[in-house]
């Protein structure tokens, strides 16, 4: 299977050689460039693999490989989920800007962080 889509990149999390999980990136028009370089799209990993430290070492290998400027956001409602990406900003030291925001009529707060740590973190307008 191929998957073509400019700006749209998938990323596999392989273990011992099996897909586990993705990344899906965004990146050029679909990125909201006055903030962020990357929106990471999607992240998934299969639940047999969860709460092993397996999405929190593929996140963190990621940003590795791409620095940059990213924004992700998780459903108000979605607990599990916001837990995740704050123990991964602890787990890589970023220094996280929140904002809520309503999106397709769903309650979402957006991350937005750098991963180079030279890089100054956009300031609120608030």
């Amino acid at each position: 299977m191929v998957f073509e889509k400019e700006g749209l990149t998938p990323f596999f999390i392989n273990l011992d050689g099996k897909p586990i999980g993705f990344i899906l990136l965004q990146s050029g028009p679909y990125a909201n460039q006055e903030y962020a370089n990357y929106v990471l799209n999607s992240f998934f990993i299969l639940k047999k693999y969860r709460r092993k430290g397996i999405g929190k070492l593929a996140c963190s290998q990621f940003f590795e490989l791409y620095p940059g400027r990213y924004a992700i956001s998780q459903a108000l409602t979605n607990i599990p989920a916001i837990n995740f990406w704050k123990s991964v900003y602890l787990t890589n030291n970023f220094n996280v800007y929140e904002m809520p925001e309503i999106e397709d009529g769903v309650k979402v707060v957006y991350q937005y962080f750098t991963t180079n740590s030279t890089d100054q973190l956009m300031e609120s307008d608030t």
